[in-house]
């Protein structure tokens, strides 16, 4: 779909990732007159000179086009290879659907996104420092300039920014609206630790997108919750055909759906993952969650390492978990081990007292026997003599 005035996300991320606030812009004959004088514009002038900030201001507060030619030849160094920036940008964001044909959003056939992509650039841009700030915004002021004698002033008339339309947790918002777009809204949102971030594209009237926006936004807060899964936990399941790992992320964070739990889920990689991992490789790893219908969703995408273990490696893991379990167990039993041996003693030392008992009563028994027998042959002795 046509974006309009949202592409104004990507224009604003790149300037603050490659130029300076106080940089100054000297706005070009081309930057003024090759927008439509009708479109969203704050009266930019041949040669007249601003600072970026105040460029990013017009851009976010008034959506204006000439500021975003005027950040464009900045950055890029002219309006052509700024668009070939955002587009590198943009697939390496993953906005595989987008191609940008201009700075500003006014309509082009070849300047195109989805809403899916639009969410991955601004869930991008809002890392940017700086960047939720300029694009939160409700009030500036740009002074008088070499060309304009007197103060521009700023109001912004996005809703969920400005008090009509209060929302807690708004982070940043941006509007957009062409004939061919009809209107467009970007919004991200932010409650304790999750972040979300609507984008609602062709709304016929103004209020629904407004609308749509907020109902969105109660349902990701209302039926979901964040937690914590370990990568290396679910790679069991992954048939990759030889023995191999998953190094990183350790843990990853993600929204579930309210009534899933991590039992729920299955993790499966993309095709481009080779089944015989020879060699590290870094390949998009994929959370499925299935529903009642039997359809599956991708719960979260994330880049992961997956590398060989080697025979020798995987000896000495054996070996070091064997000793871990060996050392585990003998601090298990080492408490019953240490009153085991007493009672091995006591038995051990009653049986010897036995033994010798015995045996005493051995050598008594045979000692009167053998007087027995002697006194027996004198008393035969005697009675011969006699």
């Amino acid at each position: 779909m046509y974006p309009a005035s949202i592409t104004k996300i990507m224009t604003g991320m790149l300037a603050l990732k490659n130029a300076e606030l106080a940089d100054v812009i000297t706005m070009s004959s081309d930057a003024v007159f090759s927008i439509d004088r009708d479109s969203s514009h704050v009266a930019l002038d041949v040669d007249e000179q601003i600072t970026l900030e105040q460029a990013m201001y017009a851009l976010s507060i008034e959506s204006a086009n000439d500021a975003a030619n005027g950040i464009a030849e900045l950055v890029g160094g002219s309006m052509e290879n700024f668009v070939a920036m955002m587009n590198v940008a943009a697939k390496e964001i993953g906005a595989e659907n987008t191609q940008f044909a201009n700075a500003h959003g006014l309509f082009k056939e070849d300047h195109y996104t989805t809403a899916y992509d639009m969410a991955k650039i601004t869930a991008e841009a809002i890392k940017v420092p700086g960047f939720t700030d300029v694009f939160s915004a409700t009030y500036f002021e740009i002074p008088p300039t070499n060309k304009q004698p007197d103060t521009r002033y700023f109001g912004n008339r996005n809703k969920l920014l400005n008090g009509e339309m209060p929302y807690e947790g708004i982070i940043m918002s941006k509007t957009g609206w062409t004939s061919e777009s009809q209107h467009t809204l970007v919004t991200a949102a932010k409650r304790g630790e999750t972040t979300l971030i609507v984008v609602v594209m062709k709304s016929s009237t103004s209020n629904d997108k407004w609308d749509d926006t907020v109902q969105l936004l109660d349902y990701g807060f209302s039926q979901f919750y964040r937690t914590e899964i370990s990568i290396s936990q679910l790679a069991s399941q992954l048939d990759l055909g030889t023995k191999s790992e998953i190094s990183e992320p350790n843990m990853v964070s993600l929204l579930l759906p309210s009534g899933k739990n991590l039992s729920d889920l299955a993790v499966h990689l993309d095709g481009s993952a080779s089944q015989a991992v020879e060699s590290a490789i870094t390949v998009p790893l994929c959370l499925q969650s299935n529903d009642s219908t039997g359809s599956e969703d991708d719960l979260l995408e994330t880049q992961v390492t997956i590398s060989p273990i080697a025979a020798s490696e995987q000896g000495t893991s054996e070996s070091d978990e064997g000793n871990d379990v060996s050392t585990e167990a003998a601090k298990n039993h080492a408490f019953p081990i240490i009153l085991i041996i007493p009672l091995i003693v006591f038995v051990v030392a009653t049986i010897i007292g036995i033994l010798r008992l015995r045996a005493n009563h051995l050598r008594r028994k045979r000692r009167r026997r053998k007087r027995n027998r002697q006194t027996k042959s004198y008393r035969n002795a005697d009675q011969w003599k006699w």
